[in-house]
Order: structure tokens, then C-alpha cells, then sequence
């Protein structure tokens, strides 16, 4: 199971007069990955380091149970391997957290703080952005269009709340038409049941 937020949020430390900038960003694929950190090294082009680490769903390689390839990457930017971006990364993972880059970005303040001392200081920068975060369970959803009489509309909308779907809109005239959003993994049972139950009735038009 993974989670996504879509809250942008940013925070700092200071640790023996460095300084530790966190910001995370909701990010989707990869060309909003270059995108982002395009900004953020014009934005922070003083800066002595900019460590990030990213995971994202890559939705075009799913399993057979429909979970997703998880694209992830991180890098130290010159700081003593492993103590960065790989810190970063784990805070990520131990959310179970995607679609996501944290980067800190460090202003070295002439005390130099030990592997050890890094270690700590990127773990908990990178702790600072996601500890008070609202977490929403990932879902990869399959967009229908449904065809339905006014007599199944209950029915339908019953079996959509039964399978953990969505209705993103809905047009009334002699028949209605629904656009719906249903999890890939309830996708099979959902149009065997609205198919039994209607005996095709309800149809799936889009």
C-alpha cells in the first residue's frame, strides 16, 4: 500500500551553524521531477548542497495485481555517500510515501558535523516535512462512462460506494449518463455485478 499528499510543505534547521532547508513538493512523473529541481537549483544556487531522493508510481508497469513499478532516486551532491540522499529516501519509504521529492538543501556554517552528524541531520530534515502530513491511500483508478435507466441509478450509486468508486459527473435526460472512477483491482467484479444485476441494462459506454 502507498500513499500520496498534495500538501507543498517546507521547514529549517539550524545544526552547529548550518543551516538545513527541507521543501516537498507533490510530484507525478519525471518531467515535473526535472522541472522541480530545475527551480530549486536556480532558487538555491548559493547553496553548498542540495540532496533530494524521489519515488513516483509509474503507472505503465503494473503487476498482476495492479500495483505499480516504484521509480525512485536520491542523490548526497557531494556530501559523504549514503549520508544524504539516501537518509532522505528511507524517510520516504518508511511512509510508504510516493509521488513525492524532498530535498534539504544545506548552507555549510564552517563546523563540520561528522558522518554520523549528517546521517542525523538529513534524516531529520527530511522528518520535518512529512511528520504532520495528511496521508491519502494510492489508488490507480480506471475512468468509465456508464449508461443507465432511472431505475438501476440507486443501484448504481450503492455498488459504486461498495467498490470504492467515484462519481466524477452525472447528465439526466430520458436515460443518464454517469462518469465514474472505479479502482483497477475492483474493476472486474464491478461489471460482472452491474451486468447480473441488470441483465444489460447498465452499459458501459466509454
Amino acid at each position: 500500500m502507498y500513499y500520496i499528499t498534495d500538501e507543498d510543505l517546507s521547514d529549517e534547521i539550524k545544526i552547529r551553524n548550518s543551516r538545513f532547508i527541507s521543501i516537498s513538493y507533490r510530484v507525478d512523473d519525471l518531467k515535473q521531477v526535472k522541472s522541480m529541481l530545475s527551480q530549486m537549483n536556480n532558487r538555491f544556487s548559493d547553496a553548498n548542497h542540495i540532496c533530494y531522493a524521489y519515488r513516483i508510481c509509474n503507472v505503465k508497469q503494473l503487476d498482476l495485481f495492479y500495483n505499480p513499478e516504484i521509480i525512485e532516486h536520491s542523490t548526497d551532491d557531494g556530501e559523504p555517500s549514503g549520508t544524504a540522499g539516501r537518509q532522505i529516501l528511507n524517510v520516504m519509504k518508511n511512509k510508504s510515501l510516493v509521488n513525492r521529492i524532498i530535498l534539504v538543501i544545506r548552507y555549510f556554517g564552517g563546523i563540520k558535523l561528522g558522518i554520523k552528524g549528517l546521517i542525523d541531520a538529513y534524516r531529520q530534515s527530511a522528518e520535518l516535512v512529512v511528520s504532520d502530513i495528511k496521508l491519502i491511500k494510492w489508488v490507480l483508478y480506471k475512468n468509465l462512462v456508464i449508461k443507465t435507466n432511472y431505475e438501476y441509478h440507486k443501484f448504481l450509486e450503492q455498488i459504486l460506494i461498495n467498490y470504492d468508486g467515484k462519481i466524477v459527473d452525472s447528465k439526466f435526460s430520458d436515460t443518464i449518463i454517469m462518469s465514474v472512477k472505479i479502482p483497477f483491482k475492483e474493476l472486474k467484479m464491478f461489471k460482472k455485478n452491474i451486468n447480473e444485476k441488470s441483465k444489460g441494462t447498465i452499459q458501459i459506454i466509454g
